[in-house]
């Protein structure tokens, strides 16, 4: 690893193009499919509270 951190490193834009496509896939990763996630955990927990609730009514007639 370079030590000076004031050098710049020509690139080519196929490379740059690369690394914007990790950051972006990442950021996908991390956030966009995290929040996905969490709201299908949220409706199955709701449908789980719906169904117990189906059944105690079904079981009490």
């Amino acid at each position: 690893m370079e030590k000076d951190i004031n050098i710049i490193v020509d690139v080519e834009p196929e490379e740059a193009q690369l690394l914007i496509s990790l950051i972006e896939q990442l950021i996908d990763e991390w956030y966009v499919t995290r929040n996905a996630r969490k709201e299908r955990t949220a409706s199955l927990k709701n449908l789980v509270e719906i169904k117990k609730n189906q059944t105690t009514i079904e079981a009490g007639e």
